[in-house]
């Protein structure tokens, strides 16, 4: 179970003024946030200028910001089929909170993907244009210069995302709203993943250079919060396959050809399947064994100690020579291939 807590700040503005101003001059008004107070529902209030001083030269505020509440991760249920909040559980729930044997945590899909609490503007994917518009306003008004998307887990950048907030947040530039400036924090490790992620940044974000006036600049270069001894990994190639078993099993098979000479090698390992693809198999390894020169479209049976239901993921990685896996065209509920790290479509032939 794992679970992310989004934070959105709402200003209420408490100070005002009446000013008598002729009507044509009302169109050149502007809005400055920096003479607003506020307050927020635990009645904790903002510092003012007699605390905070004037703005300091050379100082910036930024702030991590979540991109990935897209695809499948956005709309995930409970079994009862109501929404996976945290806090409802809890509150609904007493002990719950000290008890991961609770029966509320029961039955709960693994991997499956809770709200710490319902957001502000309700439940949302990271696609809507009204959500992110409103976003930039806000942060716009809170004077943060700058949000780091969090990046952290495996491979993903979540694009379908970050494109959307990028055309959303040019439009708002381009309407006057002082949007905050975007940059990217990818794994907390020296990784394949982490490799794989500022590979596909660079080609599809920086080297086409797109929006580059919301690139957050550091020393005249866009900044990624990552390890530079990523740039020194060599690549291996990867193949993934997520899965859901309804009954104990000891055993999975992969069928892998070798393109005819019988020569190359694979491991393949097993792994219980934790929120994404990366963090899964930076996991523990259930299971574990490498193939050397094994038959053209040869069965790679992986056999171990009984394990429950439940979501696992394979990985087939250290390959040597020319070997690879097959792929049906088709695909399957509950089943999720992987290259690289990245979902693709098909299923690899698997049991």
């Amino acid at each position: 179970m794992q679970s992310k807590l989004s934070l959105l700040f709402s200003f209420i503005l408490i100070s005002c003024f009446v000013q008598t101003i002729p009507l044509q001059a009302q169109t050149s008004w502007k809005v400055n946030s920096d003479y607003w107070s506020a307050t927020d529902a635990l009645g904790r209030t903002t510092p003012s200028w007699p605390e905070t001083g004037e703005k300091k030269d050379g100082k910036y505020v930024a702030m991590f910001y979540w991109t990935w509440h897209t695809e499948n991760l956005a709309e995930w249920l409970m079994p009862d089929g109501t929404v996976a909040n945290v806090s409802e559980i809890i509150a609904d729930n007493p002990g719950a909170a000290d008890d991961p044997d609770h029966a509320a945590w029961q039955n709960v899909w693994n991997g499956g993907v809770f709200w710490w609490d319902e957001p502000l503007f309700g439940y949302y994917r990271t696609t809507d244009e009204w959500l992110l518009r409103k976003h930039a306003e806000m942060l716009a008004d809170a004077g943060v210069d700058a949000v780091f998307f969090d990046c952290t887990n495996g491979s993903f950048t979540w694009k379908t995302s970050y494109t959307k907030l990028l055309q959303v947040w040019d439009q708002a530039r381009k309407d006057g709203v002082k949007t905050p400036q975007i940059a990217f924090m990818l794994p907390f490790s020296v990784s394949g993943d982490a490799l794989t992620s500022i590979a596909q940044l660079y080609t599809e974000l920086y080297q086409p250079g797109l929006y580059q006036d919301l690139w957050f600049y550091w020393k005249g270069k866009p900044i990624i919060m990552a390890y530079p001894e990523i740039l020194d990994i060599d690549k291996d190639e990867t193949a993934g396959l997520r899965f859901y078993a309804d009954t104990t099993f000891t055993g999975i098979d992969v069928d892998c050809p070798s393109w005819s000479n019988d020569i190359g090698n694979l491991t393949l390992r097993l792994y219980k399947w934790n929120f994404t693809y990366g963090s899964s198999v930076n996991g523990e390894v259930l299971a574990e064994s490498t193939f050397v020169n094994f038959r053209d479209n040869a069965r790679l049976t992986l056999s171990f100690d009984t394990l429950d239901p439940g979501l696992y993921v394979w990985e087939l990685s250290e390959a040597t020579e020319t070997v690879g896996v097959w792929k049906y065209t088709n695909e399957t509920d509950n089943i999720y291939s992987f290259f690289n790290g990245e979902v693709v479509s098909g299923d690899y032939q698997s049991g």
